[in-house]
């Protein structure tokens, strides 16, 4: 990543904190809602390439009644994680009736080695065990769900670079 591009990152997010978070949190509660949606929106930005290629599978293993997907859709996301879900950020926005629920069918639909849930704080762990990554991402009870809109932007996977 060359300087234009972290100032452009930096910039970024110190413009979601002037234009939504402001005099809505305080200042120390900024981090609870810019780092776990920053995580899961590059996840999902990586697996933009091979979304559909995934469901087309999830629907054909499902179908073929095979209980353990993991390694199939793991090798077709071409990541050690995936998502089941029908949406991405981009289609979380087309229902903002239902966006809580939406979301968290999105969330639901990530591999057991990413796990996303609701807690009284926002905490982000990344475990590797074993050659496994693991992340685990505590969404504080309430708090994230009107920041998706925020948080997605157009730039894929592939034009950051792989490298989660």
């Amino acid at each position: 990543m060359n300087h234009t591009q972290h100032n452009q990152i930096v910039n970024f997010i110190w413009g979601i904190a002037d234009d939504v978070l402001r005099d809505v949190y305080t200042r120390g509660k900024y981090r609870d809602i810019i780092l776990p949606f920053t995580v899961l929106r590059r996840l999902d930005a990586l697996l933009e390439l091979t979304k559909e290629k995934v469901l087309e599978m999830h629907k054909k293993l499902n179908k073929m009644k095979i209980d353990n997907q993991f390694p199939q859709l793991r090798r077709v996301s071409g990541y050690v994680f995936y998502n089941t879900s029908r949406f991405t950020f981009k289609t979380l926005l087309n229902d903002p009736h239902n966006i809580r629920i939406n979301l968290e069918t999105y969330l639901d639909g990530f591999s057991s080695n990413v796990q996303v849930m609701e807690h009284e704080q926002t905490v982000l762990e990344v475990n590797v065990d074993q050659g496994e990554c693991c992340l685990i991402i505590f969404i504080g009870a309430g708090l994230l769900y009107g920041h998706v809109s925020v948080f997605h932007f157009t730039q894929s996977g592939k034009e950051h670079g792989n490298t989660v």
